[in-house]
C-alpha cells in the first residue's frame, strides 16, 4: 500500500505540473451637518467591516487526487487528440507517462499511467470514464496497479438535469476494495453548491457524520449557511449557522451568526447586524447586537431624510455592560436651505456607580451658497418648556475658492462671556493636499490668540500610484521644521504584475526605512503563465517567496511545457523543476519513448519540421519500417515532399535519443 499511495501523490503532483492553463476638510462641513459627537459615532460604524458570506471551499480529500486537474487535461485531450504525455524532472530524467484512449464519440475513455523504473515504463494506475447519451461524464473510476492486480481507489458519480447542468456528485474512496469514506454534493442551476455530506466508517457502517446546506435568493446570492457534525454519541450539533438577506437595491440588510449551546442543545444568536435603506439608497437604520453571556449588548442608529435628501432625524443608542447612551437629534431647514436648527437630547448612564448625565441642547447652523457650513451657535434648552437658555458654544468657518477650509474658530461660553476658544488655520502649499496647520487658543483675557502648535503635511505624488507624505512640527526655538513621521509607497507594474515597497520615516536616522515589501504576479499569455506571491523580510533584508510557478510552452508535436519555480529567497532567477511532453495524433498512435534531446518536431503540409540546438543524426522511417530519410543535422531542418501518413522520427545526439511518431497530412 505504501507504493500505492506514493504513486497517487506523485501523480497528483505531476497533474498539477502539466496543466497548461492554469474629503477634503470642507466636505466635513457640507449641509446638512450634525454635532461632532454624532460624527465620531457614525465614523465608527462606517469603518466596521461588513460580514461577508463564507467562501465555499472544496474538501481537502478531493484536492489530493487532483480531480479538477485531470478534468482539465481530458478537455485538452478531447480537443486536440492528445495521444500521450511524458513528464521529466529538472535533470531530464523521465518520471511519468500517461496514455489516452477515446470512445467512438471522441471522448476520453481511459487514461493509463506509468512510472519510469530506471529502465522501462512500469504500469502504475489507470482511470476509466463513462458518459451518458448526451456526452456528459457520469462516472470516473480510478485504479492503482499493485502486485500484478488492479486496486480500486475511488469512484466519482455525476448526475445532470434535462438541460445538461450538473446537479450532484458523489465521490467514493476505497481501501482494500471496501468503501472507506464518501463525499456527496448537490448544485443549483447556477452551479452553486447547495448541499454537502461527508460520510466515513463508524462501527463498520458508512455513516453521514458532517453535513452542510447552502441557500440562495433569486440572484444566486447566498442567504443561509449551516453545517452540522455528528458527535461520538451519535447526536448532531451545529458547527456553523448563518443568515444573510438583501433588499431590492442589492444592499445587504441582514447578517446573523448563531452558536450552538451544548447544554441546552439548541442554537442561539451570537451576533447580528441589521440594515434598512430608503428609496434613494440612504441608510436609515443600522443595528448591531452581541450576546455577552448574560444579555445582548446593543447599538443602533436611525436616520430620516426629507424630499431633498437632507437628514431630519438622527438617533443613536448604545446599551452594554458599561454604558447606556441615548442621543436624539431633530433637524429643521429654512426654505432657502441657508440655515438649519437641530434639537438634541443626550442621556448617558455609566454602569459603574450609575453616574447619570442628561443634556438638552439646540444648535443653529448657517451655510453658504455651496452648502458649506459657515457658522453655528449652540444653546441649552429647558427640558420641560424647550425654551432656550444660555449660549454654550459657537463656531465660524471660512473657505477658499476651491471650498477648502481656511480657518475654524470654536468659542465656549460661561454666561454671556467667552470662557475659552480654539482656532485652527490652514495654509495650502499646493493643489496636492499639502498644507500647514496652525492651532491657537485664547489668552486668559480672551482677546488674543496664542499659537499652541503648528504642523506641516507634505504630500508628493511620484507617479504610477507611488507617493509619499511627511508630517513635521514647527520648532519655535530653531524657527525650523522638524520631520516627525512619514510614509512612502513605491508601486511599479500593473494590477496583474507589480512590486510594492513601503517605507516609514525614521526620525533619528533622518531617512526612510523599509518596512514592507510585496511582489505579486498573475499573468497568462495563451498557455504560458506566471504566478508569484512574495514578501520582503525586513529583519533579514531578503525576499521570501510564498508561492511561485511559471510555465513556458513550445508548440509542436510534441508540445513541450517547461515548469519553473523561484527559490525561497530569490524573485529574479527561476529554477527549472521539470518538463512535460505532449504527443498528438489523429490515429491514436502512441509514442514509444523519449530521452533528453531538446528539439521541437512538428508537421506542416507534406513536411516534417525539426528545430533544435547542437548536432544530431536524423532518421525518418515509414510506419512499416522503411527508412526514407537520413542525415546529420543542426539547427532548423525541413524534410519536405513527404506523402501523407504516419512517420517515426529518430534523433540521436551525445545527450540521448528522441523517438516520436508524427502524422503528416
Amino acid at each position: 500500500m505504501k507504493q500505492l499511495y506514493l504513486n497517487l501523490i506523485l501523480w497528483a503532483i505531476s497533474s498539477c505540473t502539466i496543466a497548461l492553463s492554469a474629503q477634503t476638510s470642507a466636505d466635513n462641513h457640507k449641509l446638512p451637518m450634525s454635532m461632532s459627537d454624532k460624527q465620531k459615532i457614525e465614523k465608527q460604524f462606517k469603518e466596521m467591516i461588513k460580514p461577508q458570506t463564507p467562501v465555499v471551499r472544496t474538501p481537502e480529500a478531493k484536492k489530493y487526487l487532483n480531480v479538477a486537474g485531470n478534468a482539465s487535461l481530458r478537455a485538452t485531450a478531447e480537443a486536440m487528440k492528445l495521444d500521450s504525455t511524458i513528464t521529466l524532472d529538472k535533470d531530464g530524467t523521465m518520471l511519468y507517462k500517461t496514455m489516452f484512449q477515446y470512445n467512438e464519440s471522441g471522448k476520453t475513455a481511459e487514461e493509463v499511467y506509468y512510472y519510469w523504473n530506471n529502465s522501462d515504463w512500469a504500469l502504475s494506475a489507470h482511470c476509466l470514464y463513462e458518459y451518458d447519451s448526451k456526452g456528459n461524464q457520469i462516472l470516473e473510476t480510478y485504479y492503482s496497479f499493485e502486485d500484478s492486480k488492479w486496486i480500486l481507489i475511488y469512484k466519482i458519480e455525476l448526475a445532470y438535469n434535462n438541460d445538461n447542468k450538473q446537479i450532484s456528485e458523489r465521490s467514493n474512496y476505497y481501501s482494500d476494495d471496501k468503501l472507506n469514506y464518501q463525499y456527496y454534493y448537490e448544485f443549483n442551476t447556477s452551479g452553486s453548491i447547495t448541499k454537502m455530506e461527508y460520510s466515513d466508517l463508524r462501527n463498520g457502517v458508512i455513516t453521514v457524520c458532517r453535513k452542510t446546506n447552502y441557500e440562495y435568493d433569486s440572484k444566486n446570492r447566498q442567504t443561509h449557511y449551516e453545517s452540522q457534525s455528528l458527535d461520538e454519541n451519535g447526536e448532531w450539533y451545529y458547527t456553523s449557522y448563518m443568515n444573510y438577506k438583501y433588499d431590492s437595491q442589492d444592499n445587504q440588510v441582514l447578517y446573523e451568526n448563531y452558536n450552538w449551546d451544548y447544554d441546552k442543545k439548541e442554537l442561539y444568536l451570537l451576533d447580528g447586524r441589521y440594515y434598512e435603506y430608503n428609496a434613494n439608497g440612504k441608510r436609515t437604520y443600522y443595528e448591531y447586537k452581541y450576546w455577552n453571556g448574560s444579555k445582548y449588548d446593543r447599538e443602533f442608529i436611525k436616520n430620516s431624510y426629507n424630499e431633498s435628501n437632507y437628514i431630519t432625524y438622527y438617533e443613536y443608542l448604545q446599551d452594554n455592560q458599561n454604558i447606556y447612551w441615548h442621543t436624539i437629534e431633530n433637524y429643521t431647514y429654512a426654505a432657502d436651505k441657508l440655515s438649519s436648527t437641530t434639537y438634541k437630547k443626550d442621556t448617558t448612564i455609566w454602569r459603574n456607580g450609575e453616574n447619570k448625565n442628561i443634556s438638552f441642547t439646540c444648535t443653529d447652523y448657517k451655510y453658504n451658497e455651496k452648502g458649506l457650513r459657515v457658522s453655528s451657535e449652540s444653546f441649552n434648552l429647558d427640558p420641560e418648556t424647550e425654551q432656550r437658555g444660555e449660549k454654550i458654544s459657537s463656531s465660524e468657518t471660512t473657505y477658499d475658492s476651491l471650498g477648502r477650509t481656511i480657518s475654524m474658530i470654536q468659542n465656549y461660553y460661561e454666561g454671556e462671556s467667552i470662557s475659552s476658544g480654539n482656532k485652527t488655520e490652514y495654509e495650502y502649499i499646493n493643489d496636492n493636499n499639502s498644507y500647514i496647520y496652525s492651532n491657537y487658543y485664547l489668552n486668559d483675557e480672551g482677546n488674543d490668540w496664542i499659537l499652541s502648535y503648528k504642523t506641516k503635511h507634505e504630500y508628493v505624488t511620484l507617479g504610477n500610484e507611488s507617493y509619499y507624505y511627511l508630517d513635521s512640527n514647527w520648532n519655535e526655538e530653531t524657527e525650523d521644521w522638524e520631520t516627525s513621521s512619514g510614509y512612502k509607497s513605491i508601486y511599479e507594474g500593473n494590477s496583474s504584475n507589480y512590486t510594492q515597497m513601503e517605507y516609514s520615516w525614521n526620525k533619528d536616522a533622518g531617512d526612510w526605512v523599509l518596512t514592507y515589501g510585496y511582489r505579486y504576479a498573475y499573468e497568462i499569455d495563451g498557455e504560458n503563465s506566471t504566478q508569484i506571491n512574495a514578501y520582503f523580510d525586513t529583519d533579514n533584508n531578503q525576499w521570501r517567496v510564498d508561492y511561485s510557478y511559471k510555465t513556458e510552452v513550445t508548440e509542436g508535436n510534441p508540445k513541450v511545457c517547461k515548469n519553473y519555480i523561484l527559490p525561497g529567497n530569490d524573485i529574479e532567477n527561476w529554477g527549472l523543476t521539470g518538463s512535460v511532453y505532449y504527443y498528438y495524433s489523429e490515429s491514436g498512435v502512441a509514442n514509444e519513448t523519449i530521452q533528453t534531446v531538446d528539439a521541437r518536431i512538428y508537421t506542416r503540409q507534406g513536411t516534417i519540421h525539426i528545430d533544435m540546438e547542437g548536432v544530431a543524426d536524423l532518421w525518418i522511417y515509414t510506419v512499416n519500417g522503411a527508412c526514407c530519410y537520413q542525415s546529420s543535422i543542426s539547427g532548423t531542418t525541413d524534410v519536405s515532399n513527404l506523402q501523407g501518413g504516419i512517420y517515426i522520427v529518430v534523433l540521436q545526439s551525445d545527450s540521448g535519443t528522441k523517438k516520436v511518431k508524427v502524422l503528416v497530412k
